[in-house]
């Protein structure tokens, strides 16, 4: 999963796992992120910490995710 809120960065990565043989799925929200999270974990994340989002930026992100696994 590619949480960025920068299209042209989110793209270029999202390629480049795909052409690595990941399956990516890209949000450019935290909480639309957060939201897929939550019912379908992926195995590894790419966060952008400091997203331009008000309600839920990258550091939020990493709380909530911390509260879920402990």
């Amino acid at each position: 999963m590619v949480i960025e809120d920068d299209n042209n960065l989110a793209e270029l990565l999202k390629y480049d796992l795909m052409d690595s043989g990941f399956h990516v799925s890209y949000f450019n929200s935290g909480r639309k992120a957060f939201q897929k999270l939550k019912t379908s974990p992926p195995d590894a994340i790419v966060l952008d910490i400091l997203l331009e989002e008000g309600e839920m930026d990258g550091w939020a992100i990493l709380r909530e995710l911390k509260d879920l696994v402990t």
